[in-house]
């Protein structure tokens, strides 16, 4: 998908051989490989993990654009422990697994979620 590689920077990426490339370009590239595959879901395990705060508001912000469109055309579930990420506006459901039972937070506790559970 074009707008993928533009809106990620992978052109440059895409140049360099994998040794070359740093752990986030590397994570950046299978984030990219993820959404170029067309699948109706995505599932990821802490997908952002090797970015600092603001690229990783970057890169977010860019997955959830119109010229990628997660949540609008996909769905995408992902597993993370930075509690800043359960607070976006585009979060839909938050589900947590305590004493191995997962349970949905839900209404006013998803605005006032712990996220020290998460942490």
């Amino acid at each position: 998908d074009g707008n993928l590689q533009n809106n990620l920077d992978l052109k440059i990426m895409m140049k360099k051989p994998i040794a070359r490339l740093s752990n986030g370009q590397k994570e950046l590239v299978g984030i990219a490989r993820a959404f170029m595959l067309d699948t109706p879901y995505v599932f990821a395990d802490e997908m952002l993990r090797s970015f600092n705060r603001s690229t990783e508001q970057i890169i977010w912000k860019k997955l959830l654009s119109d010229n990628i469109g997660i949540g609008k055309t996909r769905g995408l579930f992902w597993i993370t422990h930075k509690e800043r990420l359960t607070k976006d506006e585009n979060i839909h459901r938050i589900l947590t697994i305590e004493n191995q039972t997962i349970k949905e937070v839900e209404g006013d506790q998803k605005n006032n979620f712990d996220h020290s559970a998460i942490t």
